[in-house]
């Protein structure tokens, strides 16, 4: 990756030049120094793709879980302005710029967000009121990301734009080539990500200090009008423009305030003005904290900040070091972990106060939102849990205050609002998991709220679906639409929850909430060997049966994607399949056929499909490959994690299967790349084949080292594993728990290369048995 080195400034060139020769810290190793982390993390990795092999990732300047994220909006001649290919305001085939928004969600399948767009351009017409008209084709070959920092080069103004941010202000800078007659800034209230992002509003303008100041009714295509909130903006441009002055939806208009739908503000400068900067931010709370923000990154400079964010992000990336592998590996691995950092997102100002989903306001930070549980439960919050313990915590606290306010716990919080979106009970799954990896929540409360969630008899409003479905045994299809995928989901909370009564010594509760997490299985057809949708009379749904397709009983998946969707009691899945050696084959299968498929690719047919067998853009299956290790056998599994990560991984704006939806595939490409893997609402992770020679990981309880060797002395390390060691004890079972992981300690595998052959028998280790949460089974 370049980096764009000022000869005007030397003094930045200086200091970028220091900040890029910093030592990782470590001694000299035998293998030599580690992989550097942060100039091995690429932002637009996963920004491209197409259909449903979109990764939605945001291109733009943040800080880990930061409040603000500036970055560039865009659209193009394949998809415009289509909203479903810019859910983060940016797709990587696009050659034209709207302009430069500060809030932006990552990964997402939904389009919201991108409000309060900063844009430069060459004088002021009433044209340039909306985005045709002050937008900008830009220089492919010109832009550069870096966590912490974007910059482009706008054609043919040639003006060049810098993006950089604290944790709760964006920082701008706005270069200008002598050819630009009349510099301008256009601050555009009114733009939004999919749809216009303000429902109306208010702006006033200070000439004299060249402030901006406003509020907006807020919305998105995910918030819709229901859910709008007033977002409260401030900016501030420096120097002073010689001419400031106000637009609404009609035209522009006289005088230093607006009021409107689509409102905002335009700067003019002297003509020969080299550089403008613009500080953003926004507030949730009301127009102090956005004052309160935006004063707080006063006396700060672009390239301080810009500095600051190197050495933040850089010593959140030095967590994991790594050695060996290819350097493109070692992109797609610290991009992905760049990634799993970027959302939640941080809503509470900087005096601490925060705006509750009930619309209230508390002194209560840090507040957290923008969490899509259904995803993230599975690899991102464990991924939390295991190396920002804190973090995770403070998640989990922002849950708790959701469910004090809604009166239950939410399913996607986005900005100010529970949307309800997707099924389940994940965030039950997230706190009884933070509690059973002993993560510094208050275990009472955690048990109080999920005793609560638990008991379907209680008055709690999202208990309706999961009481019906544990009434009649399973989840009736004329009745409950996605029934099987909901049996699922509510069976995995089910089972998170009495792993912690169980913790508690409450072993009636226990077992009751296992036997109910079983559900799913009523849905079993051994006739078709699926899980099909099942009428209140006991009828299937589908007289004709085809697994492949989409279909009422499932939600965003088919019959193969959650066949195998359960694996939180494997013992019990085995008895529903038949035997062990019968799920095995049925799981080969899956894997060989989505082998034989073709990959999505922008302009092939499967563009518009996703994968009708193993599908990697998506939750459900997520964890298949690491099914083998589950029922004992990890050696058969090697191969298809290995899989994975090659099909449909990469360091190209490709390289993501599907959308990351808030750092999911990334979170699960980290952990499979140390050959790990969470099983999400336990304390368990199973034990795959690690990509890396060797991985230091900096753990708050003492350093986890993962070292994989060859098996035989003069032969190559690999995939496949042979034998691993735990503090140089032979480990039979391929599972450790979290308590093992967190205090830190050595895992040792000895591998070599895969047989050529799928049907080859791989090594021999494993405990030939399912793990199970109850050992009595």
């Amino acid at each position: 990756m370049s980096v764009l080195l000022d000869p005007a400034r030397p003094s930045l060139a200086l200091a970028l030049a220091l900040a890029l020769g910093l030592s990782q810290g470590c001694k000299r190793d035998p293998l030599g120094d580690p992989v550097l982390a942060f100039e091995s993390a690429d932002p637009r990795i996963g920004t491209g793709g197409g259909g449903f092999a979109q990764g939605q990732a945001f291109p733009g300047a943040a800080l880990p879980f930061g409040m603000i994220r500036p970055g560039p909006d865009t659209n193009g001649p394949l998809l415009g302005r289509a909203g479903w290919a810019h859910c983060a305001g940016y797709w990587a085939f696009d050659d034209f710029i709207d302009g430069f928004s500060q809030t932006h969600v990552h990964g997402t399948g939904v389009e919201d967000q991108g409000l309060i767009l900063v844009m430069a351009t060459d004088g002021m017409s009433a044209a340039k009121r909306r985005e045709n008209g002050y937008g900008s084709f830009f220089d492919a070959e010109s832009e550069h990301a870096e966590p912490g920092y974007y910059t482009v080069t706008l054609t043919p103004s040639g003006i060049r734009a810098e993006l950089t941010a604290t944790e709760r202000v964006a920082f701008h800078r706005y270069t200008f080539p002598a050819t630009v007659a009349e510099p301008t800034l256009v601050i555009d209230a009114g733009h939004g990500i999919g749809r216009d992002g303000s429902l109306g509003g208010e702006l006033s303008v200070d000439p004299a200090t060249g402030r901006i100041t406003g509020r907006i009714l807020s919305t998105g295509r995910f918030t819709g009008t229901g859910g709008a909130y007033d977002l409260h903006f401030a900016l501030e441009l420096d120097p002073p423009p010689a001419g400031l002055g106000v637009f609404d939806d009609a035209d522009l208009q006289p005088g230093t305030t607006v009021s409107g739908i689509r409102i905002g503000a335009h700067a003019a400068y002297p003509t020969g003005t080299t550089e403008v900067r613009v500080k953003a931010t926004v507030s949730v709370v009301d127009a102090a904290g956005a004052a309160a923000n935006l004063d707080s990154g006063a006396r700060q400079d672009f390239d301080t900040v810009r500095f600051g964010a190197k050495e933040r992000w850089s010593d959140r990336l030095r967590t994991i070091e790594i050695w060996g592998g290819s350097e493109a590996d070692q992109r797609t691995f610290y991009s992905a972990l760049y990634r799993s950092l970027i959302m939640p997102t941080r809503y509470d100002d900087g005096d601490g106060r925060s705006l509750g989903v009930d619309r209230v306001v508390r002194d209560f930070a840090p507040f957290y939102s923008d969490l899509s549980l259904w995803d993230t439960y599975r690899t991102a919050h464990p991924l939390y849990a295991l190396l920002w313990p804190e973090d995770a915590a403070a998640f989990g606290e922002s849950l708790l205050e959701m469910n004090d306010r809604l009166g239950y716990l939410p399913r996607w919080p986005l900005a100010m609002n529970e949307h309800g979106t997707m099924i389940g009970a994940p965030a039950s799954i997230v706190l009884a998991e933070s509690v059973l990896k002993d993560l510094p929540l208050d275990a009472h409360r955690v048990w109080t709220v999920l005793e609560a969630e638990a008991d379907l008899g209680s008055p709690r409003p999202n208990h309706t679906t999961h009481a019906r479905c544990a009434e009649v045994g399973f989840c009736p299809a004329d009745e409950i639409g996605g029934g099987v995928s909901k049996a699922v989901e509510y069976g995995w909370a089910d089972f998170a929850v009495a792993r912690l009564a169980e913790e508690r010594g409450d072993a009636s509760l226990a077992a009751a909430l296992d036997a109910r997490s079983l559900i799913y299985t009523a849905h079993y057809d051994p006739a078709s060997g699926f899980l099909r949708g099942k009428n209140l009379d006991g009828s299937l749904t589908e007289a004709d049966f085809d697994p492949t397709p989409w279909n009422d009983a499932f939600v965003e998946g088919n019959a193969w994607q959650y066949l195998f969707s359960a694996p939180y009691d494997p013992v019990a899945l085995v008895e529903m399949i038949g035997d062990r050696a019968a799920l095995l084959e049925r799981l080969d299968e899956l894997f060989v056929l989505s082998e034989g498929t073709e990959p999505i690719v922008l302009g092939t047919e499967p563009f518009f499909e996703p994968d009708p067998y193993y599908w990697h853009g998506n939750e459900p299956d997520l964890h298949y490959p690491w099914l083998y290790a589950l029922m004992g056998e990890p050696g058969r599994g090697a191969r298809w994690i290995d899989w994975v990560r090659r099909r449909h991984y990469d360091d190209t704006p490709d390289g993501l299967a599907g959308n990351d939806d808030a750092g999911t595939l990334s979170a699960w490409y980290v952990f499979s790349a140390l050959g790990l893997y969470p099983l999400a609402g336990s304390d368990l992770y199973l034990i795959g084949t690690p990509l890396f020679e060797r991985a230091l990981v900096h753990l708050p309880g003492g350093d986890l080292t993962i070292v994989s060797e060859p098996f035989e002395k003069k032969g190559e390390r690999g995939v496949a594993v042979h034998s691993v060691t735990w503090n140089d004890e032979p480990l039979t079972d391929p599972w450790l728990t979290h308590a093992q992981l967190a205090a830190g300690g050595e895992l040792r595998f000895l591998t070599s290369p895969l047989p050529p052959s799928p049907d080859a028998e791989p090594p021999e280790w494993g405990a030939g048995r399912p793990w199970s949460p109850r050992p009595d089974r």
